[in-house]
């Protein structure tokens, strides 16, 4: 089994009897430019309680993504569980 990672689509899961699977990622992006966008604002404004904002700001946000690649994780081992692969091949296709 082959995993493409990517924006729009977290991850893709494709196996060799041509059965895929899409992760998608559009809700993360949205989450992440909201994030992306407040510490734009933050950073343009550079008093000391914005810098801790932004701290703290990316801690969240680094949680967010662990959980968030945590479950699609176990959702990649299910399926190829699922469809008795035993070999997965994790790159990042261009």
């Amino acid at each position: 089994m082959g995993i493409d990672l990517g924006i729009n689509f977290l991850a893709v899961a494709s196996t060799t009897d041509k059965k895929c699977k899409f992760f998608a990622g559009g809700e993360i992006k949205n989450k992440r430019n909201v994030y992306r966008n407040m510490r734009a604002r933050l950073q343009s404004k550079g008093t000391l309680s914005a810098k801790r904002m932004i701290k703290h700001l990316a801690g969240k946000e680094k949680r967010l993504m662990k959980d968030v690649n945590y479950f699609i994780s176990k959702a990649v081992i299910k399926f190829a569980v699922e469809n008795g692969v035993s070999v997965i091949g994790l790159e990042n296709l261009t």
